[in-house]
């Protein structure tokens, strides 16, 4: 009779499991799949197809693990109109440093501009290592000199303009981009206070042009050097020091032009930079600029702060 009872007990509990597996199962295939957005043709598509609304609570990971692993999307809009972005780049700002990442953001803006201002420079280059080699080779080193001494002509004069023009097309590559549809608005509203985002940005371009301007120094000095007297070359170096001094003055000048919100100020600001860069180009001797050197150098440093006054005429929204 006992054993008869376990038995009982046993078949039982067998077709309890039995039940419960067959209802978790029923139940399972009876819970709604969940939705697969297809994302082909994302423009032609509304936005209830792109997007499927959640609760908060059921975001069941932290935030905070789910950004280093997936980029996330913030939308503006409503159900008829919307634009959408990923968020989450910021994170190249925290591995490389944010004034490393604004250097990175306007090397990508004016590649193309320094690229070809440096393929200008280097065609310039090559040009005065012809000329001299010809000078010298059908005229002579004496009358080749007695040009250069008694007649005062200068080494270097057929890149008077270069330094200007370069300043002025990079400053335009760099700052006119920022004014297209305001995008300027976006870059301020990097992690880093205005004044310190436009130092950097500003930093960026004179670093782009002191560099070129110094190794276009160091290799005509050096070319020169050896045809002309020690005394000669520094000469030349001297009497050329005001027109990289423009190049720095205009790249100022028209990055405080093209920062100005309201177009009949940006006429003031440019008859103002006409003026200021006509005093790097007058007529004189060999050696009269001298003294100016340090003049024009004391421009440079007060003409870098009139971007920043267009900057926050920019951001109060000045029309």
């Amino acid at each position: 009779m006992r054993k008869l009872v376990y038995v009982l007990v046993a078949v039982f509990v067998c077709i309890s499991c039995q039940n419960k597996q067959g209802t978790n199962a029923s139940g399972d295939q009876s819970e709604e799949a969940p939705k697969v957005i297809d994302y082909s043709n994302v423009k032609e598509k509304s936005f209830s197809e792109l997007f499927t609304e959640i609760e908060p609570n059921q975001i069941k990971e932290s935030p905070f693990d789910l950004f280093p692993k997936i980029n996330g999307v913030v939308t503006a809009g409503d159900s008829t109109v919307f634009n959408s972005m990923v968020i989450g780049d910021g994170a190249l700002g925290q591995m490389i440093g944010k004034y490393v990442t604004i250097f990175y953001k306007e090397w990508v803006k004016t590649h193309k501009a320094i690229l070809l201002i440096a393929f200008v420079f280097v065609g310039f280059i090559a040009y005065t290592f012809i000329n001299v080699s010809q000078m010298f080779r059908i005229n002579g080193a004496v009358q080749t000199w007695f040009n250069v001494i008694v007649k005062d002509i200068t080494l270097l004069g057929q890149m008077q303009w270069l330094p200007l023009l370069a300043g002025m097309l990079l400053a335009l590559s760099q700052y006119v981009p920022e004014m297209v549809d305001k995008r300027l608005k976006l870059t301020l509203h990097l992690p880093l206070p205005e004044r310190k985002i436009m130092w950097v940005m500003m930093a960026y371009g004179a670093a782009v042009l002191v560099t070129l301007f110094v190794l276009t120094y160091l290799i005509l000095a050096l070319w020169l050097g050896i045809y002309y007297p020690r005394e000669i070359v520094v000469s030349a170096v001297w009497a050329s020091l005001p027109w990289f001094l423009a190049g720095l003055t205009a790249y100022f000048c028209v990055a405080w032009i093209s920062l100005e919100p309201v177009w009949r100020q940006r006429i003031g600001d440019a008859l103002i930079a006409v003026c200021l860069l006509s005093l790097f180009f007058f007529n004189a001797k060999s050696g009269a600029y001298v003294p100016f050197v340090f003049y024009g150098a004391a421009i440079v440093v007060a003409v870098s702060v009139l971007p920043l006054y267009s900057m926050f005429r920019f951001k109060d929204g000045v029309q």
